[in-house]
């Protein structure tokens, strides 16, 4: 659906075979970039001349189970939560080795905004003098988090958003049996692919049922934030989503509104429900019951 113009541009860099030495894959997380990077790789490695990949061939094969001897990822690792300088040196080393099938070699980095500064400092000497046949391909979600001279020396793919009724129609088509009020809410608070994710979740399900869709609505109102404040174990989706609420009332409220002194302190929550979500990321220990109750009880204060 959404990924049809990505497609494209694919192929068409397949069918002229002028493929650049390193390719950066932008655009919001669960929009399916990571997915599509995967299958451009199968696809620059298969040993068909024609509907690439054919899955039939023996690269293909090796690669549907993960066992391609020319393709090398680089990830975050299991104990850490971004891709060290050592990660990098590997890689380096993978792209300076001949191919295992006397062909192109790829290097899959993802999330490339992950790299530290000692690793992206030792990739751009990888993209600067890339081995011949060798192919870097870097996802990311936050690109602008990645060194500007990485970024330049990439060739960018940017996969864009969908709109809520075709990703509603895709999340539709893949939970068929799944409540409006469910798949709209995953909707809201992620990109297609991670809604279907997210909506499989415990977490989810809370917030589902902590909102109450009979009796509550889907926006920033006395009633949702009532709802809200009665829950007993709110966790980082439940910040996650009064954030969005707040981001959306912001965005739909006039501009000279938002000069208001009301206006004013709801940015102000915003932004610390920001920086509560960040520090939660950081694993930052906190009381997320007292911190999200705060915020509700002074923003019930200030919409009433």
């Amino acid at each position: 659906m959404w990924l049809r113009e990505s497609h494209k541009k694919l192929d068409s860099l397949l069918t002229s075979r002028n493929i650049p030495h390193a390719i950066l894959f932008t655009g919001n997380a669960g929009v399916g970039k990571s997915e599509l990077a995967d299958a451009f790789s199968k696809a620059l490695l298969c040993k068909s001349n024609t509907n690439l990949p054919c899955d039939e061939c023996n690269s293909c094969n090796l690669f549907d189970n993960y066992t391609h001897g020319d393709i090398h990822h680089l990830r975050c690792e299991d104990s850490k939560n971004n891709i060290g300088i050592e990660q990098v040196r590997s890689a380096i080393a993978f792209a300076n080795k001949t191919s295992a099938f006397g062909d192109r070699k790829v290097i899959l980095i993802d999330p490339a905004e992950r790299l530290n500064r000692n690793a992206s400092n030792a990739l751009l000497k990888l993209l600067e003098e890339p081995p011949e046949n060798t192919i870097l391909i870097l996802v990311s979600s936050q690109d602008g988090n990645l060194p500007a001279t990485v970024h330049s020396r990439c060739f960018q793919i940017t996969f864009q958003s969908p709109d809520f009724h075709i990703a509603y129609h895709w999340l539709s088509e893949q939970l068929p049996d799944e409540s409006e009020f469910s798949k709209a809410t995953a909707l809201f608070l992620r990109q297609p692919l991670k809604a279907l994710s997210l909506i499989k979740t415990k977490e989810f399900k809370k917030l589902i049922t902590a909102l109450n869709p009979s009796k509550s609505g889907n926006g920033l109102d006395i009633d949702v934030l009532t709802t809200l404040a009665r829950e007993k174990n709110p966790d980082k989706l439940f910040l996650e989503y009064l954030c969005l609420q707040l981001e959306k009332f912001l965005r739909e409220t006039p501009t000279a509104t938002l000069n208001s002194h009301a206006s004013k302190n709801i940015f102000k929550q915003q932004s610390e429900l920001r920086s509560l979500i960040a520090k939660i990321e950081q694993g930052v220990a906190l009381n997320i019951k007292l911190n999200f109750t705060n915020v509700v009880n002074k923003l019930v204060s200030l919409i009433k």
